[in-house]
């Protein structure tokens, strides 16, 4: 192309590609046109070069920094929201847990003093609020587990199970409001 364009009296600039005695290869800047005599006949070349080679090392330096640098300005921000995710997690869920604790311990206060209500359905009711402050402490601290940093090696766990346990906690409330609940897992599901 560069021969192509000179030819036509026309001026070229770009970069051209050379190779050392030693089989190295560097880069140059370079511009060439047509030399005319007075009668505008061509007589020659000229050819002006610029050796790149510093420059193109500095400028692959300043790439490779600038990936670092954005990589490490990634890190940095997911690692701020990582944290303040977790801070903001772990204050909520503390409050929540500490709001069970104490439904949990009325709720055993109640079972413990009525009498007057028939027995079983009492017990049933409170039992029932039990098992899910239970449950729900349970949630909070999973959660809280999970807002803390990943360690190597992830846990697996088989989401079939998780889900019969919901069902079966709300299993009374499933059956009061006459909803039915139909289990089908495809594959493992276990996941990691």
């Amino acid at each position: 192309r560069m021969w192509e364009v000179v030819k036509t009296g026309e001026k070229w600039s770009g970069e051209l590609q050379h190779r050392k005695k030693n089989g190295e290869v560097y880069s140059t800047s370079a511009s060439m046109k047509m030399l005319l005599d007075v009668e505008k006949n061509p007589i020659g070349f000229q050819l002006i070069e610029l050796d790149l080679t510093e420059r193109k090392k500095i400028e692959e330096e300043l790439q490779k920094k600038i990936v670092q640098l954005e990589a490490a300005q990634k890190k940095l921000a997911e690692s701020e929201k990582d944290a303040a995710i977790g801070q903001w997690a772990t204050g909520t869920f503390h409050y929540f847990k500490n709001l069970l604790m104490i439904i949990r311990a009325s709720a055993e206060q109640i079972r413990r003093n009525i009498i007057s209500l028939p027995a079983d359905r009492i017990q049933a009711e409170l039992d029932s609020v039990i098992r899910g402050a239970d449950q729900m402490a349970e949630m909070m601290n999973d959660v809280l587990e999970f807002s803390r940093p990943l360690s190597a090696s992830p846990d697996i766990i088989d989401i079939r199970e998780i889900m019969k346990e919901i069902i079966a906690s709300q299993k009374d409330t499933l059956t009061q409001k006459k909803i039915q609940v139909v289990e089908k897992y495809e594959n493992s599901g276990v996941f990691s």
